[in-house]
């Protein structure tokens, strides 16, 4: 899963630099959707189908599965004799690049990070990021809702810099 998650960051520093859909100077909304966009198209690429709470740019080059996501996006399989019942879900996706407090980020992160059994994607600013990788590997080292088995990555946006998406794994 490792290499996926980086191809996926090639794909989004690619984007930030006046590509398809020149995300330099775009707000935090506009961001997180292409985010969902190219997770989407590249799960897809994988067998998946794919939920996800908005749809905005659905219209620009991507459909997602008529399904209710809990988290931003989620990758899951169907049962195939139903071929309506949820199977597995393998990757769950959050992404907050709004500007909100550090307090705000460990209530989110806490809640995101009890999905069991799926890869877990969290995309953050860079603002306040020692605090909030030091958080997260509190979690981890204290067995709060993380098991040895658990995936977890951090992809951290650096806005006020050159646009630039990082890879934290933990």
């Amino acid at each position: 899963m490792r290499e996926i998650i980086r191809e996926i960051i090639e794909d989004l520093n690619i984007e930030v630099n006046y590509q398809q859909y020149n995300l330099r100077n775009q707000s935090d909304f506009y961001i997180n959707e292409v985010i969902k966009t190219l997770f989407a198209t590249k799960g897809t690429k994988l067998g998946y189908k794919n939920a996800s709470k908005k749809n905005i740019l659905a219209n620009l080059d991507f459909l997602f599965d008529d399904v209710v996501a809990q988290f931003d996006l989620e990758w899951f399989k169907l049962v195939e004799e139903d071929n309506l019942s949820i199977k597995t879900v393998s990757l769950v996706l959050e992404s907050k690049l709004d500007s909100y407090d550090f307090d705000e980020f460990k209530l989110d992160f806490t809640k995101f990070i009890e999905e069991k059994n799926a890869t877990k994607v969290f995309v953050t600013l860079n603002k306040s990021i020692k605090e909030k990788v030091k958080f997260i590997q509190k979690l981890i080292d204290d067995n709060i809702f993380f098991s040895l088995n658990d995936n977890l990555y951090l992809i951290i946006y650096c806005q006020s810099e050159n646009g630039e998406f990082l890879l934290k794994e933990f």
